[in-house]
């Protein structure tokens, strides 16, 4: 009963952060693009792509009407933009296919 009691007093309360607006997720795009190849390169090491992330971070908050995010928060972000972006291509790709089929359908009636 102790543990579960001293594990409930180290939980620190999750406070959900504000929502980056568009001006900020444009700030966030435009200094990515100087780090991108390092972070998404395979071969990069961890020490060097941590070392990218930080130094995005530092640009990032040092902008002007930011709000002031953790490297966690921006890495959260990029993930979450590259999944909707492999959603909509995935997407595209199959909304093709199926106009390819009813192309082939009605031509051979």
């Amino acid at each position: 009963m102790e543990a579960r009691e001293d594990r409930e007093m180290n939980m620190q309360k999750r406070h959900r952060s504000r929502n980056f607006t568009k001006y900020e997720k444009e700030v966030f795009y435009s200094v990515f693009s100087q780090y991108a190849a390092t972070i998404n390169d395979k071969r990069s090491s961890v020490d060097t792509i941590r070392d990218a992330w930080n130094r995005l971070l530092l640009e990032y908050n040092s902008q002007h009407n930011v709000y002031p995010r953790t490297r966690r928060q921006l890495q959260v972000l990029w993930r979450d933009e590259k999944f909707r972006a492999k959603k909509r291509v995935r997407r595209e790709r199959v909304s093709s296919v199926q106009h390819f089929l009813l192309f082939r359908l009605w031509s051979q009636v």
